[in-house]
């Protein structure tokens, strides 16, 4: 029998990234703030380059990134290719 193919979520989406920074009211600073504080070693340019899609994100990062922003699945911040 064939496999199927399945599409699955391979990037973070940036805007939705960023819209949720902006929920929070956070700079990119408030963002690194942050995830040092939980004792994540996210940098500025990681943030910047996720946001600018320039990066697609490690699911490690990802995973981090959404639980500071309050996202109940790393889904939240993933786009759909």
């Amino acid at each position: 029998m064939p496999a199927t193919l399945v599409t699955m979520p391979k990037v973070c989406d940036p805007k939705k990234l960023r819209a949720a920074r902006e929920a929070k009211g956070w700079t990119v600073d408030d963002v690194v703030f942050e995830t040092r504080r939980r004792g994540y070693p996210v940098s500025r340019n990681t943030i910047v380059n996720l946001e600018s899609g320039k990066s697609g994100g490690t699911v490690e990062t990802l995973g981090r990134l959404a639980e500071v922003y309050g996202r109940r699945q790393v889904d939240d911040l993933l786009s759909v290719e």
